[in-house]
């Protein structure tokens, strides 16, 4: 055989064993997939056409305390947006096989949380059903139900529900469209309100809404995050549970914030905010006695869920973004990401893209993740299905895992457009750093003449943001610039009073 001959077969056989081991990590990476409610029956009087096709969706999931079971809630719909059921199961976490229908929901369930026994399942919806739902998780049957708000004929959505971990205390937060949002604690054994705070004018605002609300492992301290709709301000808050107190409370930059999550030596807190105009996020680290911040971790531009691993050393983040989804993993000891995945190497389905919720299994071994359908297809059929999926975390830990390492900080210095724009009294300037460098970021008026340094110093790469609020100046144009080493970049604001 000639060498060239000799050399072109090495070349293929590598390429071939290196595919071969690509598909079995992909493979080794996922324990199962299952689509959610494949089996669900619409009703004859509420039957869909080709017109109106049908979908299923995954809002949240959860693990039991022993790991066996696992529990998904979400809803049905169609294109027109109109949600026809609220859905809720229980699955077999072993193999992912169909226990019980959890029934009675009658519009979307947005959570679920196990019972620290592992014996109730609590569930929520929106409005108008807006109950609080508690199920057998032996025999899938409703066992009590009730509204947090039975008097209040305008329609609120339940948006979390959890345990504390001693098994005390039933925590439910809502928001309402446009009235004060609160956040209720219940006796666990007698449903009996102990406890409720109402986020009224004269706290945060008049639209107040409260997205998620949180357990410390020691049951001591209740986290919450809320929102300010009419002055468009979020909030982390730290309650004292024994005296139902507000510990501390920080102010999360220009953030839509959804997720607050305690490690678990009850240390710290994650705090996750979104800001729907650049698709950013902001992810920090805070003492949860103090409130001070500990760190900001770098996030990227997409936004999701958040839980801390298990041993407290790994925190997971997950987009829940359609077209470019991807699975975080952080470093906790020093704030690094360590791991940016595409969820197509994960071997995941190949037509669903995001991940909308996640959940460990108590022993961390494996990855619990809900994922919204594809797109509908008019033409190819009537049904699409949301997926969930059990997933090996060992294995994407592994560094010889495939599609792993992508760089987490950006390529180039980048000077983004300020948000709100025009603005009054405040806005907010961001801008990114591919390294470590001096920056400096100045305003200047229409005359070129400078109006205030905002930034001059040695910052870390990532990405940074800057709160602007000029009191003593005039309506018009101004200009803000950003120099870092060699590179400078400028644009324009509009101050509107």
């Amino acid at each position: 055989m000639k060498l060239s001959t000799r050399i072109t077969a090495i070349v293929f056989a590598i390429a071939f064993i290196t595919a071969l081991l690509v598909i079995v990590a992909r493979a080794s990476a996922q324990n199962w997939s299952i689509p959610f409610f494949a089996e669900h029956v619409v009703d004859e009087d509420d039957a869909y056409s080709w017109r109106d096709p049908w979908y299923s969706m995954i809002q949240s999931i959860a693990f039991s305390p022993d790991g066996k079971t696992v529990a998904a809630g979400g809803g049905d719909g169609n294109l027109s947006g109109r949600l026809r059921h609220g859905l809720a199961a229980l699955y077999d976490a072993q193999d992912g096989k169909f226990i019980h229908e959890l029934k009675g929901h009658l519009r979307r369930v947005n959570a679920v949380a196990f019972s620290p026994d592992g014996k109730t399942l609590a569930t929520v919806t929106i409005g108008p059903d807006r109950t609080i739902r508690l199920f057998d998780v032996a025999t899938g049957e409703l066992k009590h139900q009730f509204e947090a708000e039975p008097d209040v004929i305008r329609g609120y959505d339940l948006t979390s529900v959890t345990y504390s971990p001693d098994g005390k205390i039933l925590a439910v937060a809502a928001q309402f469209g446009r009235e004060p949002g609160f956040f209720h604690l219940y006796d666990a054994s007698t449903y009996e309100l102990l406890f409720e705070q109402r986020f009224s004018i004269l706290e945060i605002g008049k639209y107040g809404a409260v997205y998620s609300i949180r357990f410390s492992p020691d049951s001591q301290t209740l986290a919450i995050t809320v929102e300010d709709r009419e002055q468009d301000n979020h909030f982390l808050q730290l309650w004292d549970v024994k005296s139902r107190t507000l510990n501390w409370e920080v102010e999360v930059d220009w953030a839509y914030s959804e997720t607050a999550v305690f490690s678990p030596d009850g240390q710290m807190v994650a705090a996750l905010g979104y800001n729907e105009r650049w698709h950013r996020i902001h992810l920090t680290l805070r003492d949860i006695k103090t409130g001070e911040q500990i760190r900001v971790l770098p996030s990227g531009r997409l936004y999701g869920r958040l839980e801390f691993h298990p041993n407290g050393k790994f925190l997971v983040g997950v987009s829940a973004q359609k077209f470019n989804s991807r699975l975080r993993i952080w470093n906790v000891s020093t704030g690094t990401l360590m791991k940016e995945i595409d969820t197509d190497s994960l071997g995941i389905n190949e037509k669903v893209r995001g991940i909308k919720s996640l959940a460990f299994s108590p022993d961390g071994k494996r990855l619990l993740v809900g994922l919204p359908a594809d797109e509908i297809d008019f033409w190819g059929g009537y049904k699409k299905f949301s997926y969930l999926e059990m997933w090996d975390f060992a294995q994407i830990l592994d560094p010889t895992f495939v599609g792993i390492p992508e760089s987490a900080s950006p390529s180039t210095v980048t000077l983004n457009q300020n948000y709100p724009n025009p603005f009054n009294p405040t806005t907010t300037i961001s801008f990114d750093l591919p390294q470590p460098d001096h920056v400096r970021l100045r305003v200047f008026d229409v005359l070129g003449r400078h109006v205030e340094t905002l930034v001059g110093q040695y910052k870390q790469p990532g990405e940074h943001r800057v709160r602007f609020a000029p009191a003593s100046l005039t309506s018009g144009t101004y200009f803000y610039e950003l120099r870092v080493g060699t590179t400078v970049l400028t644009r324009s604001m509009q101050l509107m009073k």
